[in-house]
């Protein structure tokens, strides 16, 4: 937690800057907004917004709690429970990983007993001996496993 203490206290220097150069700023004064490498002018009041906006939700990320949107990707979840929520779907993704190289390697070994042979096949398919010559992994894959995956 020490990194978030130092990251909550640079973001709040930053947020007490901006709005002091805002505070700063006169009628006469131009604002320009960086788009992709080009400066365009932007009305001072909706710069003001802007920069208060992402304020606001970086504010509310850091407490742990999103601001209310209808966008899918924000929500009123606390920060926690969505990343709580990505870990259980990579735990899932594992868990169908795991089976489909426990069912790979039960078929391989399958394999090997049926024919006799006590040698291990190569993971890249090839024969490690004469003897094991027309065992070839990939044929006992079942066609929804990629193997690059």
């Amino acid at each position: 937690m020490p990194c978030l203490i130092g990251l909550s206290s640079a973001f709040h220097l930053i947020a007490a800057t901006l709005v002091q150069e805002f505070a700063q700023l006169t009628s006469g004064n131009t604002v320009y907004k960086l788009i992709g490498p080009v400066l365009v002018k932007q009305d001072q009041a909706e710069a003001k917004s802007n920069v208060n906006t992402r304020l606001d939700f970086i504010r509310s990320e850091m407490s742990g709690f999103s601001p209310n949107s209808t966008n899918s990707v924000l929500t009123n979840k606390p920060c926690s429970q969505r990343v709580e929520g990505q870990i259980k779907d990579v735990e899932q993704k594992q868990e169908k990983k795991k089976a489909e190289v426990s069912f790979l390697l039960h078929c391989s070994q399958s394999a090997i007993h049926s024919t006799g042979s006590t040698a291990r096949p190569d993971p890249n398919g090839s024969s490690a001996n004469a003897h094991n010559s027309s065992f070839n992994i990939n044929a006992l894959r079942p066609s929804h496993i990629n193997p690059s995956a």
